[in-house]
């Protein structure tokens, strides 16, 4: 009995700084349970011959948890009863006697009074009452009474519906229980139960409650999110709405500048310098091509023509005609890559054939003209 109260003492130590899983939902739930153990009895505070009073006992229960931390429980128990020789008796002499016990307990779970989690180890205690019955024997006649029960244990998860349960017991009966004493029954002195057991207790549809909590969480959850995923593609539309606005105004007030100059805005001109024998874009020359690009998106029913030419003086004839041909076709690539409609540009080609300046190298040109 002391190994055992030492192994229970330790299990509920543990318990406290067992590991958690994250917060948990707390639903209401049905369990049923079923213990076996040993118990042993004592008569009106003499306890002559520990062992001879140790004998099997069984319990089964069913509780309902209505609160994270508070639940209540109806439990039947009992099978057999030793009591020694009484001393004081001689005509009473060691044995045995079969009862049994139907309790009713209030049980408080010590780690969900504050916030409610699912661990691994969770350790309870119980206060209740109970109604005995003594059957009959071949000394005694059959008793029934009330006790007085009080106790703690702990619940160990093995699994989502399934639990370990250790327990233990102290019942609080009338004096004639165990039958050794004769001043009247459950007269004024007391016998005690005392009960260690161990089995599992099984969870009837709270796994299912808590999918199904689960299952509506996401679906609020996507709900949220499809919400904040709408009001955000409104947030979206109403910012592109913006920016279209402003660029419609920047157009009109560039329009109004050019034309007070005498200019036509729309109409640029842009001369893209390649290296000789080259047909990829220069970095240096970026920002003649942001410019082409600018007027584009400004004016978006304007179109661009671009015509490349190679240099006779600088550059080999036989392959100026491709090379002028490359070029002109990387300009258009980098307009479409940055998101110029193909249709709004036509590509011309004239190789060494039409020389547009006297300059030596100003021949390796794409000249790119807006309208």
């Amino acid at each position: 009995m002391k190994k055992l109260i030492i192994i229970l003492t330790a299990a509920l130590a543990l318990s406290i700084g067992a590991s958690a899983q994250p917060s948990d939902s707390f639903h209401p739930e049905w369990k049923i349970s079923a213990l076996g153990g040993a118990n042993y009895v004592s008569s009106d505070g003499w306890t002559i011959g520990f062992e001879k009073g140790i004998s099997p006992n069984f319990q089964v229960g069913v509780e309902y948890y209505f609160l994270p931390w508070l639940g209540a429980r109806v439990t039947g128990s009992g099978i057999m009863g030793k009591y020694p020789t009484n001393p004081y008796q001689e005509h009473q002499f060691s044995g045995s006697f079969n009862y049994a016990m139907i309790g009713a307990d209030a049980v408080f779970d010590l780690l969900n009074i504050g916030e409610y989690k699912s661990r691994l180890m969770s350790p309870y205690v119980f206060l209740g009452g109970a109604a005995a019955s003594r059957f009959k024997t071949g000394m005694e006649e059959s008793a029934f009474g009330p006790a007085f029960r009080a106790g703690l244990g702990v619940n160990l998860r093995l699994g989502e519906a399934v639990k370990l349960v250790l327990e233990l017991q102290s019942n609080t009966l009338g004096n004639q229980f165990n039958t050794l004493d004769d001043n009247g029954v459950f007269g004024a002195g007391l016998d005690d139960c005392f009960a260690a057991l161990a089995g599992l207790q099984f969870g009837l549809g709270g796994q299912k409650r808590r999918e199904e909590a689960a299952a509506r969480e996401e679906r609020i959850a996507a709900a949220k999110a499809a919400q904040a995923a709408a009001a955000q593609a409104t947030a979206d539309r109403i910012a592109a709405a913006r920016a279209a606005d402003r660029a419609r105004s920047e157009r009109l007030a560039a329009e109004r500048e050019a034309l007070a100059r005498g200019e036509n805005p729309r109409a640029v001109e842009e001369r893209i310098i390649f290296g000789p024998g080259r047909s990829d874009l220069p970095d240096s020359e970026n920002s003649k091509l942001l410019r082409i690009l600018n007027v584009l998106n400004l004016y978006p029913e304007t179109k661009v023509t671009v015509s490349g030419y190679a240099d006779k003086d600088t550059e080999p004839a036989a392959n100026n005609l491709t090379l002028s041909v490359l070029r002109a076709d990387a300009v258009k690539k980098a307009l479409i890559d940055a998101g110029i409609d193909a249709t709004r540009i036509t590509t011309k080609y004239y190789g060494d054939s039409q020389q547009i300046s006297d300059i030596p190298g100003a021949n390796r040109v794409v000249v790119c003209e807006t309208r």
